[in-house]
């Protein structure tokens, strides 16, 4: 271990604190002030205005910043009723347990969760997150005068985390929504909602960053404002807000090992969250643009093998193309890579989702490709992401004919339950043929009729090859099942 003498190391020390303390006069005192002027009236008057702006922004956006509070009913009484009722009759239980115990769980609620909102409109529609609201049987809103009131959900969009309530209110204070493609990286923004359920918490900080993508939006979208202003648990749906009072941001997430703040915050941008909450209030659910083709990122390491100039490192390359939808009938090809939409240059396959989703349907968009390492424009017009091929793309294709959905089995689960491809079954019609047959939820379909099935098409085509009476090897856990329609004859 080095060592130095005490007096010469304290004085390498007050040098150090002696240079750090000038630098700081500098940037906060003009340059032609003395020593004398650090407490000067110029100075303060800066410090104050500062603090004005941001007393004037917290006042202004107080009444408009809402408490929601999450109830989910009590049904541990119920569950324990219905657990007897293979053992007693209905008289036998209200004679042990009460004639009203039913009722009386049904009307017990509890809290659940707690996050925060902003009210939009003078008419009582308020913002905030779908996952402050989508486990909830009931609502209660507090406002900041004290008043509470249940809440009705117009909407939800779990694919931007979004979610629209609704209360009856008088004297309402609506926020303004601002412009957050304008705010840039350094810009002062404030935070405010009920962390650890402190009502009317008001935070500070910057832009950290602007367009982040955290992977906390499962197949969402993801356009994320980073700040370093402090979120904490409560804080999600409330604002974040400008210097204007403006909301640019609905506050949503936090990057923490310990579920606390940690200076990584993330906030949906106004101008994501506004639209979203046109179509809520206007239809109940998001329109989105779609352009029917799997994406995946074009990125420094695979650039090349896509015969790209050495100047194009980044994009988004169609892997495939649905048909009968809009990229088929704008003739992109798999292998094309697109690296621009209009003017926009797009850096990853969440930037070009973002930018085709947020269009609306039967919307042109001129895009750049390089194809076999040329450039070239494709026009393409959008079509719309229906309910159809959202449901789709969450649990798969429909098999009519047996009424249910299949994805294929991930390779990791292959590997897991020691099995080579199969179809799993993520969504079954009770009134359909499949369930009647025995198929059951979370079933996967290994062989049908003596064909492998691999997917949703494999099946389809076994099915029409063979039959409906076919015997299907399943697995259920871990075990193969073999069965068919005759076992219900």
């Amino acid at each position: 271990m080095l060592r130095t003498s005490a007096p010469k190391y304290r004085q390498i020390v007050y040098r150090h604190y002696a240079m750090i303390a000038a630098i700081g006069l500098a940037l906060l005192i003009p340059q032609t002030a003395g020593l004398a002027q650090v407490t000067s009236d110029a100075s303060l008057i800066r410090v104050d205005q500062l603090s004005q702006t941001f007393r004037g922004v917290a006042k202004r956006l107080k009444p408009s910043v809402v408490t929601v509070k999450s109830l989910v009913s009590n049904r541990m009484r119920v569950s324990s009723r219905d657990s007897l009722r293979q053992f007693f009759s209905d008289d036998v239980l209200e004679e042990l347990l009460g004639r009203d115990l039913d009722r009386g769980a049904n009307e017990e609620k509890v809290q659940a969760g707690l996050g925060s909102g902003v009210i939009v409109s003078s008419d009582g529609y308020i913002l905030t997150n779908n996952h402050v609201v989508s486990q909830a049987d009931e609502l209660q809103i507090e406002l900041s005068d004290g008043r509470n009131f249940t809440a009705e959900i117009i909407g939800t969009d779990k694919k931007s985390d979004v979610a629209v309530l609704k209360i009856n209110a008088n004297n309402l204070v609506p926020a303004e929504l601002g412009d957050s493609s304008r705010m840039q990286v350094g810009d002062w923004v404030i935070a405010i909602g009920s962390p650890f359920g402190l009502q009317q918490t008001v935070t500070a900080g910057i832009i950290s960053a602007t367009h982040r993508q955290a992977d906390i939006l499962s197949d969402g979208y993801e356009d994320f404002i980073q700040t370093d202003a402090a979120i904490n648990p409560g804080n999600s749906g409330g604002p974040l807000v400008n210097m204007r009072g403006q909301v640019i941001g609905v506050n949503t997430a936090i990057n923490s090992r310990t579920g606390t703040n940690a200076g990584i915050g993330f906030a949906i941008p106004s101008n994501m969250a506004g639209p979203i909450v046109q179509d809520l209030r206007t239809s109940g659910r998001v329109v989105r643009g779609y352009i029917g083709a799997s994406l995946a990122d074009i990125t420094p390491e695979n650039a090349s093998e896509y015969g790209l100039p050495s100047t194009v490192t980044r994009g988004s390359v169609i892997r495939q193309v649905q048909e009968g939808q809009a990229a088929q009938k704008a003739l992109l090809r798999v292998g094309d890579v697109v690296t621009k939409v209009g003017q926009t240059a797009i850096r990853s396959t969440a930037n070009l989702r973002n930018k085709i989703a947020s269009s609306r349907p039967g919307t042109k968009l001129a895009l750049e490709v390089y194809r076999r390492g040329r450039p070239i424009q494709i026009d393409v017009t959008l079509g719309e992401l229906s309910e159809e091929i959202l449901q789709e793309m969450e649990y798969g294709p429909f098999v009519e004919e047996f009424a249910i959905r299949v994805k294929p089995v991930p390779q990791l689960q292959q590997r897991r339950l020691g099995i080579d491809g199969g179809a799993f079954i993520t969504s079954i019609n009770r009134d359909g043929k499949g369930f009647s047959t025995g198929l059951r939820l979370e079933d996967v379909i290994v062989e049908y009729g003596g064909q492998e099935i691999q997917n949703a098409a494999d099946l389809k085509s076994a099915i029409d090859s063979k039959g409906l009476g076919a015997k299907m090897l399943i697995l259920r856990g871990n075990q193969l099942w073999q069965i068919s329609e005759s076992r219900d004859r």
